[in-house]
């Protein structure tokens, strides 16, 4: 054997030591060797490899010992080797060519190998749980040239490992334009110590759809201080910011129907209600412009009510028959449709020169239907292409029900506020007839009811009175001596002066009037003057002996106006007075009949008249 190995330093070895002549027989094994071979030294020496181990020679361990042996070249290898029980043990092996054949050290790697794999398997569990939860690893040097990008990030950025070392160049090649400076600068402040401020970015449209990323990341320094390097995590959050983004969606439209709910119990202004119906479809489904087109029965036509968005005047001055246009066809047919490209029918329906000039790309109408009965037309425009949700059609048909609504609601408000000033009308005709009838009666006092309600309405507006407030005080100065009409003759038209029992059936006709109109819901709030005139501010008055602030405010004002009026006429039983008498007369009655406030405003309105009548 070759001199060049000293056998008592070999045995010494914890790694195997092996010497294999050309035939493959074991001529020297140290005891390390034969304790990987799990047999005594004795058991191998003589004999060749085949021998020991069945089928050796087939495996690529031997062709590779062969190969050593022909080439006479050094070959190191790791091999996992299969024992006569069935066990295995990995080992490398370095073969060097001698001259009795091939030395053969090996070294148990079992446990690194063990290692190797649990790593492995740790690093593939670690790739999956990246792949899940959308997130990658990465580490680069400080200059940005060498350094490692998990599968997941190659993956985010639609990149394949093969093909791609990664580079800080690769990294803001991905990511979008817009957002690079901000990554860079980040990069800037943590060389320098400092926190970044970027908390997400987005991925270049170049290379695919738009991906949102949140960084988390530091710069790993040297035991000198100074930046090595750069490493963190990008997590893939594009669901989630898409997810945020319905959210908010949603909310914001449900604070806009709130907003419409409000404005449909409150507007009634039919052209008003439409505005804020379309701003809401403009804003909320984010096109470009809406507008409402109103149905007319009569003409069975479709006008434009509301719009917004629009670069001409064309829908505003254009109205279109049922059937004809976009609006026509979804209000004949009571059908919503939604057109993707205009291009392919603009050229082919009626109406399309309402939008010339608009360059829309995509049309959506939906009938605007109310209790079974077509309202109008809901449009919608935008000028790029869209790609809308169930949701997003959701929310424009709910629009348009709720614009069915409004305009329900509104059209029902005018004809009951029609019904109701017709009704007006027709009450207050019937009173003024009233009153003509009972001027007809009493010939002395014609003329009579008209001057005091006229006076009575301009003294209750100096007094700052509502105009409901005016309604009633005007209805119950022509109602004021109706009551009269249960006085008889022989009382009312008495020149001479009323005996004390003729001033008590006299006295009845303020409570006649109570009862001939207190049932008569509409006449209600009116009777403060028929039935209170004549109290007095004393307490002296009748039928209730009302004092001061107890009676009527309509009622004292009235009383003023109604004496004021006749002291000023001629009547059986007195000569009409001067103004100037009648003005004395009632500062003196101030505080006894009158109400002390009502008598000077009362007189200062007359004076003020009086100027402008000069």
């Amino acid at each position: 054997m070759n001199k060049v190995f000293d056998m008592s330093l070999l045995d010494q070895l914890l790694e195997g030591c092996q010497l294999i002549d050309f035939d493959y027989r074991y001529l020297y094994l140290n005891d390390a060797a034969a304790k990987h071979g799990q047999m005594s030294r004795d058991a191998f020496i003589g004999h060749t490899m085949m021998e020991l181990y069945p089928g050796i020679d087939a495996t690529p361990m031997f062709s590779l010992l062969k190969q050593c042996m022909n080439d006479r070249k050094p070959i190191v290898m790791e091999n996992e080797f299969k024992f006569p029980d069935g066990s295995t043990g990995w080992f490398e092996l370095k073969m060097e060519p001698v001259p009795e054949g091939v030395f053969i050290l090996s070294i148990d790697i079992s446990e690194r190998k063990q290692m190797d794999n649990a790593l492995q398997r740790s690093m593939e569990t670690l790739e999956d749980a990246e792949q899940i939860a959308g997130w990658g690893s990465w580490e680069l040097d400080i200059n940005g040239e060498q350094g490692f990008w998990s599968k997941q990030m190659f993956r985010m950025f639609g990149l394949e490992p093969a093909d791609h070392s990664p580079s800080f160049e690769i990294y803001l090649e991905r990511i979008h334009p817009a957002d690079r400076p901000c990554v860079v600068e980040a990069h800037e402040q943590m060389a320098k110590g400092k926190e970044p401020t970027v908390n997400e970015y987005r991925s270049n449209p170049e290379y695919g759809p738009v991906r949102v990323f949140s960084p988390t990341w530091r710069c790993v320094r040297d035991s000198a201080g100074k930046p090595g390097k750069f490493m963190g995590t990008l997590l893939d959050i594009t669901e989630r910011k898409q997810v945020q983004k319905r959210v908010e969606t949603q909310l914001q439209r449900m604070k806009s129907l709130h907003v419409i709910d409000i404005s449909i119990a409150n507007i009634l202004e039919i052209q008003l209600m439409m505005t804020i119906l379309v701003e809401a479809a403009v804003r909320q489904l984010d096109v470009d412009a809406a507008d409402v087109m109103l149905f007319r029965p009569v003409s069975n036509m479709l006008e434009y009510a509301a719009g917004k968005g629009f670069r001409t005047d064309g829908m505003k001055k254009g109205s279109v028959r049922l059937g004809e246009g976009f609006a026509g066809r979804v209000a004949l047919e009571q059908q919503k449709t939604y057109i993707p490209d205009l291009a392919e029918v603009g050229e082919k329906i009626a109406c399309a020169s309402l939008y010339a000039g608009e360059g829309f790309v995509v049309y959506s109408g939906v009938p605007l239907l109310a209790k079974g009965q077509l309202k109008g037309v809901l449009e919608v425009y935008h000028r790029t292409p869209l790609n809308p949700d169930d949701e997003w059609f959701n929310f424009l048909e709910t629009i348009a029900g709720l614009a069915a609504i409004a305009i329900d609601n509104a059209q029902l408000f005018e004809g009951m506020q029609r019904s109701n000033i017709n009704l007006a009308l027709a009450y207050d005709a019937t009173i003024e007839g009233w009153s003509r009838a009972l001027d007809l009666r009493d010939r002395e006092t014609e003329g009579h009811t008209q001057r005091v309600t006229d006076l009575a309405v301009q003294l209750a507006k100096a007094m700052g009175m509502s105009e409901d407030d005016i309604v009633h005080v005007r209805r119950g100065a022509l109602l004021h001596d109706m009551g009269k009409l249960g006085v008889p003759d022989g009382i009312l038209f008495k020149p001479d002066k009323l005996t004390d029992e003729e001033f008590v059936v006299m006295q009845q006709h303020s409570q006649y009037v109570f009862d001939m109109f207190s049932d008569i819901a509409y006449l209600k709030p009116a009777l403060d003057i028929p039935y209170c005139h004549h109290e007095r501010w004393d307490g002296t008055g009748y039928p209730r002996g009302l004092k001061g602030k107890q009676i009527p405010i309509a009622a004292r004002l009235f009383a003023v106006v109604d004496v004021w009026d006749a002291l000023l006429s001629s009547r059986p039983y007195h000569e009409s007075w001067s103004k100037e008498k009648a003005q004395d007369y009632m500062r003196s009655q101030s505080g006894t009949h009158f109400d002390p406030q009502v008598v000077e405003l009362f007189l200062s309105m007359m004076n003020d008249l009086e100027k402008i009548h000069r």
